[in-house]
Formats: structure tokens, C-alpha cells, sequence
């Protein structure tokens, strides 16, 4: 399944990543180009309480400026900012009962 926050965590602190302030793990079957499927998976597959981290101290993108003291009186150098982790993967040892289900709409019942 996906790599998980520990994995993702490491992704960022490596040199050379793109500066991005948020990465998203999704399943492997998970259409990544469907806002419908994103916003599913994080839906049914994310608990704030669980399945985010926040990694400090990182070097920022030089177009987010929201990476400066003005924005924030955390940030002690600018350009250096947070950033954060979802973690939207079902864990290996329960992916039986994470299977999802459709439905049909019917425009004519909400009129």
C-alpha cells in the first residue's frame, strides 16, 4: 500500500525535493486526476488526529509568502516554513473492510 507518513516524512527532508508544502498519500487504485477520488479518499481513509504530521524547519517554494515573520511569528528565518503530510492509505492489516461502494443519483428525487 501507500508509503505512509514515515515514508513521505523522509521524501521531504531528502535534498533535492521539489519544495512542496503539503504531499498526499493515496492507495495505489486511487485515480490521483479525479478531484471526486481525492476528496473521497480523504474522506473516508484520513483522521486528522492520526494520519497527519508536520514536518518544521524545511526550505520553502520562493512564490508561498506566507513563509515570513509577517505571516507567521513561528518562522525565524524566511523562506524556511512547515510543511505537512496526509497520509490517505488504508493500513495493509484492514484493507478487507475498506471497500467502496457506489451508488447511483437520481437528479429526479432532488428537484
Amino acid at each position: 500500500m501507500g508509503e505512509g507518513i514515515t515514508g513521505a516524512k523522509q521524501k521531504l527532508t531528502k535534498k533535492g525535493h521539489l519544495p512542496v508544502g503539503m504531499d498526499f498519500n493515496f492507495s495505489y487504485h486511487l485515480n490521483i486526476y479525479s478531484h471526486e477520488d481525492v476528496l473521497w479518499a480523504m474522506t473516508t481513509r484520513f483522521q486528522a488526529d492520526k494520519d497527519i504530521s508536520v514536518v518544521s524547519q524545511m526550505p520553502g517554494f520562493p512564490a508561498d509568502l506566507s513563509q515570513n515573520q509577517f505571516y507567521s511569528k513561528n518562522i525565524e528565518i524566511p523562506g524556511i516554513t512547515a510543511k505537512a503530510v496526509f497520509d490517505c492509505t488504508v493500513p495493509f492489516n484492514v484493507k478487507n473492510i475498506f471497500k467502496r461502494s457506489f451508488y447511483k443519483y437520481n437528479d429526479e428525487e432532488h428537484k
